[in-house]
C-alpha cells in the first residue's frame, strides 16, 4: 500500500536493488537496503482542559486562616492512531500500542498556605481509566489480567519558609503505597 502504482521513483523503492533478471535474491547483484528510517506517523485527537481557583478563608469567615487554591488538569482522548499499527490505541495497550493509552485521565491539587504564606500543604489526586489489551477489539477472548481498570493515587507534599532564603520542601507520592495492576509479562513492553 505504500506504492501501489509499483513505480521505481517511489522513495520506498530506492532501497531495492534487483539483479539483472529483476529478482533479489537469485543472484550475488540483488540487495535491500536495511535503513533505518522514521516513515510513520501519529495522529492524536482529545481534548485538554485545565482550571483554576484560589480563594481567601477570610471570604467565608475564617479571618486568618489562610488560602486554599485548587488545579484541575484532564485529557480527554479521543485518537492515537499510528500508521504503523492502523487503529486507535486509546484505551488500549499491547505489543503494538505499548504502554497503556488510558482515554480519560486527570489530576487535581488542593493546596493550603497558611496567612502569612510561610507553610502550605497540598494533596493530590492521579486518576487514570481503565485500559484493554489491543487484541480485544478484533475478538481476541483474553483472561482477566489483560485489562487494567481505573486506577488512582494520592500525594501529599508541603513547604516551608523557615528563614531568609531557606525553603524546606518534602512529599510522599503515592501516599498509601497502592501498587500499580500487574499483567502477564509477555503481553507488551508495559508489562514489566
Amino acid at each position: 500500500t505504500l506504492n501501489p502504482t509499483q513505480s521505481a521513483s517511489n522513495p520506498f523503492c530506492s532501497f531495492i536493488h534487483r539483479d539483472a533478471v529483476g529478482t533479489i535474491e537469485t543472484t550475488n547483484t540483488g540487495f535491500v537496503i536495511q535503513a533505518a528510517g522514521n516513515i510513520a506517523s501519529d495522529k492524536v485527537d482529545g481534548l485538554d482542559v485545565e482550571l483554576n481557583y484560589d480563594t481567601s478563608l477570610d471570604d467565608f469567615g475564617l479571618a486568618g486562616w489562610g488560602s486554599l487554591s485548587t488545579n484541575w488538569i484532564a485529557n480527554l482522548a479521543s485518537l492515537n492512531t499510528l500508521s504503523v499499527v492502523g487503529f486507535s490505541c486509546v484505551g488500549h495497550w499491547g505489543t503494538q500500542c505499548g504502554e497503556p493509552e488510558p482515554r480519560f485521565k486527570s489530576n487535581l491539587r488542593l493546596t493550603w498556605t497558611d496567612e502569612g504564606n510561610d507553610f502550605a500543604i497540598s494533596v493530590k489526586w492521579r486518576h487514570l481509566s481503565g485500559v484493554e489489551f489491543e487484541l480485544n477489539q478484533s475478538g481476541f477472548q483474553n483472561t482477566p489480567t489483560l485489562q487494567i481498570p481505573e486506577f488512582d493515587y494520592f500525594d501529599l507534599s508541603g513547604t516551608w519558609d523557615g528563614s531568609q532564603g531557606i525553603e524546606l520542601r518534602g512529599g510522599v507520592r503515592n501516599l498509601f503505597g497502592k501498587n500499580p495492576p500487574l499483567t502477564d509479562n509477555n503481553t507488551a513492553p508495559a508489562s514489566s
